[in-house]
């Protein structure tokens, strides 16, 4: 059935009743019916009220093919609540205003480049910024040891972990490790077979030498190495070397008389 409807819209009550009169008695039927004539006349008025702006001489911009917009969801009008027979209703109306959004769609799509801009990472990573020599102070300590083959292992954060008693370990992490052939095969070999290596360390003192253990253990798939034994007694301990929560080192190896595995730990200033 088509719905006529008069230019001023005719009375709600007039709508009812030919509702009413077209469900027969059925109810469903009739919430159906109303709803159709409800919608039916809102798109004419809002057809109405386009063609007037029309004739208005409104310039309305259209959406560009492919733009910004059409990605968008379409903003709906506010819901109209009636009340039939003591009973609230809600029709939906959700005709899209796009008289209205052009501008703001355009404005959107000329934005987007700037939400895309890429902003630089403050927290720059440290080894990023490493030190590629080793101080002169610990060159002169190396020579005197009959040092040699001097390599970078890793620059590191100190971390909780590094400054625990219990642990007493400095922990050295493949992510942080700059050169894996700090190590030659055959300590490699030994390594592999979960025991230790005696090696000697220069603390960032400079005050004398520390025996440590070099052990690597097995960390899931990957591996860490540490450096143990007297770690926590003869390195943390000792305040001359200024070794606390968040400072930056750096672990170096050298060989002793080209022979033994020997380490310079320096901290870094600043």
């Amino acid at each position: 059935m088509k719905w006529r409807l008069n230019d001023d819209g005719g009375s709600f009550e007039r709508i009812l009743r030919e509702a009413e009169e077209a469900a027969y008695g059925d109810e469903s039927l009739k919430m159906s019916s109303l709803t159709r004539i409800i919608v039916q006349q809102l798109v004419e008025k809002q057809l109405a009220q386009k063609k007037k702006f029309d004739n208005l001489g409104f310039d309305i911009p259209k959406r560009r093919r492919g733009s910004v917009s059409e990605n968008l969801p379409s903003r709906r009008m506010p819901s109209l609540i009636l009340k039939i027979n003591n009973k609230k209703i809600t029709l939906k109306r959700c005709f899209d205003q796009t008289h209205d959004r052009g501008d703001k769609d355009d404005e959107k799509e000329i934005r987007q480049p700037r939400k895309q801009r890429k902003k630089g990472n403050k927290n720059v990573n440290q080894e990023e910024r490493v030190v590629a020599d080793v101080p002169e102070s610990f060159k002169n300590r190396i020579q005197e040891e009959n040092g040699t083959d001097l390599v970078l292992v890793m620059q590191k954060t100190i971390t909780e972990c590094d400054l625990r008693r219990n642990n007493n370990r400095l922990s050295i992490p493949p992510t942080k490790v700059r050169d894996d052939n700090f190590v030659n095969q055959k300590e490699k070999s030994i390594l592999n077979t979960k025991e230790g290596i005696e090696v000697l360390m220069i603390p960032p003192s400079l005050k004398h030498i520390v025996p440590l253990t070099l052990k690597k253990w097995k960390m899931g798939d990957n591996y860490t190495y540490n450096l143990m034994k007297t770690w926590h007694d003869l390195v943390v301990d000792d305040k001359d070397n200024g070794l606390e929560l968040g400072s930056e080192v750096q672990l170096w190896s050298f060989r002793k008389n080209n022979s033994d595995l020997c380490f310079a730990l320096v901290k870094l200033e600043g």
